[in-house]
Formats: structure tokens, sequence, C-alpha cells
């Protein structure tokens, strides 16, 4: 069972203990960070939505901005929703929430945060619910949700 100690030499970071999916979700994490569909790209202003038109052979196929620098096709959003949501769904399956509460909460230096442990809750909700939120030992818990 996963465990942690506090080390205070370090603000507070956790050392995680006998986790068991840690890896697993970094993995998972990684195959996002890496995701690629030839008609998605991400683009901050017109120049370098025409460059990456050019770049991915879309200049014949309507592009749309979807918000966040995010452009593409419908089709190319159509396969990276449900590309995102596999991995969603693996992470769900295969990773325990308590342990990748732990791992974020460090991720996001929540020990020295303002904010708490805003985001790696955020981080739960999205993949597992507010139930699975609610039923987790929160540290530094950040109390305007």
């Amino acid at each position: 069972m996963v465990s942690y100690t506090r080390d205070w030499e370090r603000d507070g970071y956790l050392v995680i203990k006998d986790a068991q999916t840690i890896d697993t979700y970094k993995e998972l994490c990684q195959k996002e960070y890496e995701y690629n569909n030839p008609e998605i790209f991400f683009a901050f202003n017109d120049e370098g939505v025409k460059e990456k038109r050019k770049e991915l052979g879309l200049e014949d196929k309507e592009v749309f901005h979807y918000g966040g620098g995010l452009c593409g096709t419908k089709e190319g959003l159509k396969k990276f929703t449900e590309d995102m949501e596999a991995i969603r769904e693996e992470k769900r399956k295969k990773c325990d929430p308590y342990e990748v509460y732990l791992y974020e909460y460090n991720n996001h230096e929540s020990f020295i945060s303002w904010d708490g442990d805003l985001e790696p809750a955020r981080i739960i909700v999205r993949i597992w619910g507010k139930e699975t939120l609610d039923s987790i030992k929160r540290l530094n818990k950040y109390e305007n949700q």
C-alpha cells in the first residue's frame, strides 16, 4: 500500500513509498504529451496557423480554432477527442487515484503553493470524477472549489 513521508529539508515534498501505478501514469501522460495527429496542431497567431497548415498539407481543408491554440479539422478534432478519452480511460483502469494525487501534489509543488492542492484535485476530478476526489484524504486542501 502506498505511503509517504514529508521531506522538510525540501519544504514538505512528499517521499512516496510502495507506489504501484505511478510509472504507468507517467507513461500515459507522456503518451498524451507526444500525441501526434496530422490534422491537429497548436498555433497562437495567424502566421503560425498559415505555416502549420502548409507544413501539414492542410491548405485545402477547412481549419478551425478550438481555443488554447488548438487548431485543426473537424475530423482531426474528433479523433483527438476520442484518443484523449481513450488515454483517460486507460488511466482510470490502470492507475490508483490516490497515488496519482500524491504524484501530482509533488509535480505541482502543492506543498508550497498558495492554491494548496488545487491542481492535483482538478486532475483527479478530470480523470475519475468528484466522487473519487471526495474519497481521498487530501493534503493542504484548497478550500475555494
